[in-house]
């Protein structure tokens, strides 16, 4: 392998990594978990709990969690 083309593959591995992480940190905007992303998200804390199956909806109004 030539030293100028490992040389030239860094600059261009930086730079898109320059590219993607100011990106991320500059134009993306930051939005909040909605919909599905919420209730999978509720769902695995519950089951790494060792709570099980629950419906978060409903244990919202009953204190007991009720299973699904």
């Amino acid at each position: 392998m030539d030293r100028r083309f490992g040389w030239w593959l860094a600059v261009l591995v930086a730079a898109g990594l320059t590219l993607r992480v100011g990106y991320v940190f500059l134009l993306e905007r930051a939005e909040t978990a909605g919909g599905d992303a919420i209730y999978y998200h509720h769902q695995a804390n519950a089951l790494a709990d060792g709570r099980g199956f629950i419906d978060h909806l409903r244990s919202l109004f009953w204190e007991r969690p009720q299973a699904t």
